[in-house]
């Protein structure tokens, strides 16, 4: 009897042993199965293509573009895919190019492409460019295009892509937006929100041009000066222009001054204006402001592109205000040698921006000089009415006026 409840115990404890070992092989093979499913799930989206995604767009790995893929419907997962990066290295821009050739479900999910390149080899690496679906790319930017032949390759590719009559947001240079048809496209397109031209010096093919539709409501110019085309672009956007950026690498000529101010003067509903160039010394430009653009509610300005006089004449509607300031030249001096202090009226700043109802947030920063504490603004900062932001670093943070956002 003692020997028949031994054996028995015996063979429950043999049970125990044997169920242990099958739980923890299939544990284990649970385990190791995990990351297979993410793999074989990526392969059947197209593995080559969603790790060179993951790696120009994003840090996640291939394990997670294997759960992206399991999900394709749920937006923050799809938004992983929706931009394609500028400057890929060449081995790796073939290797996107030929798998975004294969892939239409991922081209599906592109929304925002930048193009830069400086050769013919450099833009075949986005043919897959023309193969997009209709009403899917929202942004384009192309950057980089330093030959008329190139200018014209580029041209033919969106003429040849069904994106192009979509977009909200390109930016283009302007030989290839001469090219006939694609100036044409774009003023009759009814998507276009933004356009950004950037002018690359010498003389313009042509400056007729067509009223654009109703939807662009923000034009951004980059240049050496401000030319008579910038104008007619101006004139071309009517009434539904808000939001105007201008970027020079020179100051203006006089010429340019008087253009842009007559550019001004075409759309007083503007709301929003961005105006970067070197400037040496102070410039009254904006001393009339409040006169040429009275729904004014957003001022962006570089240094020297003011007076005092401007503080006292400000758009009755402006609400944010942001100014920079450099250290002046003087012409006794050597020209590598530079005058130890900034040109910024203050005390007339501080007057003029306290009478103002609308103004809320004023910022002062540096521009290519150390930050510097003006007296007037440090005694009267606890009794200003705004708010007052005084970045303290060498060299603030420039504001890309062909971006996204501002």
């Amino acid at each position: 009897m003692l020997a028949l409840v031994l054996f028995a115990f015996l063979l429950a404890g043999i049970f125990v042993f044997l169920t242990q070992i099958w739980c923890q092989s299939r544990l284990y093979a649970h385990a190791r199965s995990r990351p297979t499913k993410r793999t074989s799930a990526a392969q059947r989206c197209n593995e080559d293509a969603l790790r060179l995604i993951f790696e120009l767009c994003s840090e996640s790995t291939l394990a997670s573009a294997g759960c992206v893929c399991q999900q394709w419907m749920i937006p923050a997962q799809k938004e992983l895919f929706s931009g394609i990066a500028s400057s890929i290295p060449p081995r790796r821009g073939d290797a996107l190019n030929c798998a975004l050739i294969d892939a239409p479900r991922l081209r599906s999910y592109i929304r925002r492409v930048t193009i830069f390149v400086v050769d013919s080899d450099g833009l075949k690496r986005y043919s897959w460019l023309r193969m997009l679906p209709p009403h899917t790319l929202v942004s384009l930017q192309l950057n980089g295009f330093p030959t008329a032949a190139l200018h014209l390759e580029l041209a033919n590719l969106l003429l040849t892509s069904s994106s192009l009559s979509t977009l909200r947001r390109l930016v283009i240079c302007r030989p290839a937006l001469g090219v006939p048809g694609v100036l044409e496209a774009c003023c009759s397109s009814s998507f276009l929100e933004h356009l950004g031209v950037i002018f690359l010096g010498g003389p313009v093919t042509h400056s007729s041009i067509l009223p654009f539709k109703r939807n662009l409501s923000r034009l951004s110019l980059r240049g050496p000066d401000f030319v008579e085309d910038m104008s007619v672009l101006i004139r071309a956007c009517g009434t539904s222009l808000r939001w105007l950026d201008v970027e020079l690498t020179h100051w203006p000529r006089s010429t340019g001054y008087t253009l842009l101010a007559a550019a001004l003067r075409e759309v007083p509903q503007l709301e929003y204006l961005y105006l970067r160039w070197p400037e040496s010394h102070p410039t009254p430009f904006l001393d009339s402001l409040s006169t040429l653009l009275p729904n004014l509610r957003v001022l962006d300005a570089g240094a020297h592109v003011y007076t005092a006089t401007f503080f006292s004449n400000l758009p009755p509607m402006l609400e944010i205000l942001r100014l920079k300031y450099t250290q002046l030249y003087s012409a006794a001096l050597p020209p590598n040698d530079m005058v130890d202090y900034a040109y910024f009226p203050a005390e007339a700043a501080v007057a003029g921006l306290s009478a103002h109802s609308a103004l809320h947030t004023f910022t002062l920063s540096p521009s290519e000089c150390s930050f510097i504490e003006f007296p007037a603004l440090v005694t009267s900062r606890k009794s200003l009415r705004f708010r007052l932001v005084t970045p303290d670093c060498v060299q603030a943070k420039t504001l890309d006026l062909l971006g996204e956002q501002a």
